[in-house]
């Protein structure tokens, strides 16, 4: 039965340059959960000032959206670690703040991930562009690996496929588009391995 997912979330700055990211984890994240999740994100990721910050990316950003995260999704940080309790369980704030596609693998997963993308525009109040990719277990590899897929064929092998009729599927993208959420279409197999990185 696969119900286990994460979600790598990666903030951009106006010239792209990634400047915070970091993994939620689902352990009920199967069927519409996560792809829910992802839009609620989108739609509700906040101004600077909301979050008492100066700018975007001003001092204390990184514990700032950490602790939004943990608080508006209804996946964990890191499986729940709060800030305060990062030294008692080992967790490193780069892990935490700045993590990559090799950090999905340390947390539990049977059913998939998902890499949302959110860029900074020009204005001072947030986020005006975002990518969502999907990749989905890869059961033709010989090692235990994900292969990105379109967001059909994600919705299709999971193992909540019931709940993502079609119905939800159009409404879904809709919207997404409404929201203005790129979804990446591979028009080639990309694969992320375990202890690899070849996500671009």
């Amino acid at each position: 039965m696969g119900e286990r997912t994460q979600l790598l979330v990666r903030l951009h700055d106006e010239d792209g340059k990634t400047r915070f990211s970091t993994v939620l984890h689902y352990q009920w994240g199967f069927g519409r959960v996560m792809l829910m999740d992802t839009l609620n994100l989108v739609a509700q990721i906040p101004a600077a000032y909301h979050l008492n910050l100066e700018s975007a990316f001003g001092k204390g950003y990184e514990e700032a959206y950490y602790r939004w995260f943990g608080q508006k999704s209804s996946g964990d940080n890191y499986v729940g670690v709060a800030i305060e309790k990062f030294e008692e369980y080992g967790i490193s704030k780069e892990f935490a703040y700045h993590a990559t596609e090799d950090d999905l693998w340390k947390c539990d997963n049977n059913d998939g991930f998902i890499i949302l993308d959110l860029f900074k525009g020009p204005a001072y109040y947030g986020f005006e562009r975002s990518i969502v990719s999907f990749f989905a277990n890869d059961w033709e590899s010989s090692s235990y690996s994900v292969k990105q897929v379109s967001f059909e064929d994600y919705c299709n092998q999971s193992d909540g496929n019931e709940y993502t009729t079609d119905n939800f599927r159009a409404s879904w993208k809709l919207l997404a588009e409404e929201y203005g959420i790129e979804l990446v279409e591979p028009k080639t197999v990309i694969r992320l391995g375990k202890g690899e990185s070849n996500y671009e």
